[in-house]
């Protein structure tokens, strides 16, 4: 509930919303932690061209 809220305040900044249980291994963190990272980067970089 609370993660709604947050992400209806802050508009326009990246946010990783983690959902972790008893099942969740450390590489899938660390997956998500890397592809969060890269999403990041592409951003800084510009993203996508659009026309």
């Amino acid at each position: 509930m609370t993660d709604d809220a947050i992400m209806r305040c802050i508009q326009g900044v990246p946010i990783l919303n983690l959902m972790i249980d008893a099942q969740t291994g450390t590489a899938g963190v660390q997956t998500r932690l890397e592809s969060f990272i890269d999403i990041l980067q592409f951003q800084r970089k510009g993203g996508y061209i659009r026309d």
